[in-house]
């Protein structure tokens, strides 16, 4: 008996081997997408099935399959700024980049509110990846007479984007300074000795401790030192507030004290 039962299992198992047939992998798990940073991965975790399949006889073969991962990076960079003649030069430094496509410079009066972008940098990968270090440089050739504050935006080919450091820069030409206000104290008139790298116009502003404007007068000052004579209302004794505001360029006002003393 037992002889005969064998032989029928063993003729089974060769025509299910023969008559078998497999059908398609199924992915039972997905692993969506992740973020961190300025990486992305995009990848389905789970495992392939292999069906096979005769007479309601089914083998289930499991296997991994692996991640896929298209990464789309840059470098964090250190950006740096200095003044160097009227301009401020902008220099940063990528180690490397992976899918890179440009660089925007950012400028704003302060951090609070939008900066805005003044200039694309394209990115100096070939095809936008690269191993080694790559240098960066930007001029900023009408920097804003105040503080001012300069950022990276370093962008990828995918849209993603990290931002470099945030750097400050007071930059003060010195287009124009005011050496001195003679005689002080005044009594009914003064010059004002003034030296500007350019001709320019300006308001000479004359206040009392209040706020109150007592004189104003509007000066054409040319290139080089000036002296201009003031002269002044009848005033009470005391103190004033000189101001000159230049109306013809982007440069702080000069402010100086002056006694009215009969």
């Amino acid at each position: 008996m037992k002889p005969r039962l064998l032989l029928i299992l063993s003729m089974i198992l060769l025509i299910t081997g023969l008559r078998a047939q497999t059908i398609e992998r199924y992915v039972i798990g997905n692993g969506g997408y992740s973020q961190a940073g300025p990486v992305s991965v995009d990848c389905t975790i789970g495992e392939w099935i292999t069906a096979t399949a005769d007479n309601g006889i089914i083998i289930l073969t499991q296997g991994f399959q692996q991640p896929s991962i298209l990464l789309s990076t840059i470098s964090p960079v250190m950006l740096s700024a200095e003044i160097v003649n009227k301009t401020v030069v902008l220099k940063w430094t990528t180690l490397f980049e992976v899918n890179s496509k440009e660089m925007l410079v950012e400028r704003g009066r302060d951090t609070v509110n939008a900066f805005g972008v003044m200039a694309i940098v394209p990115s100096l990968a070939p095809n936008g990846n690269s191993a080694v270090p790559l240098n960066y440089t930007w001029t900023d050739i009408q920097p804003l007479a105040s503080v001012t504050y300069y950022r990276i935006r370093l962008v990828a080919k995918d849209g993603s984007f990290i931002y470099s450091n945030t750097v400050a820069v007071i930059f003060n030409p010195q287009t124009w300074r005011l050496e001195r206000v003679y005689p002080n104290p005044v009594k009914t008139n003064f010059h004002i000795r003034l030296f500007t790298q350019e001709a320019v116009k300006a308001d000479v502003i004359v206040t009392d401790m209040i706020g109150r404007i007592v004189k104003k007068e509007s000066i054409s000052f040319n290139k080089g030192y000036n002296d201009p004579l003031i002269n002044l209302p009848v005033l009470a004794n005391g103190i004033y507030i000189v101001k000159i505001h230049c109306t013809s360029a982007d440069t702080p006002d000069l402010i100086a004290k002056i006694i009215k003393a009969d």
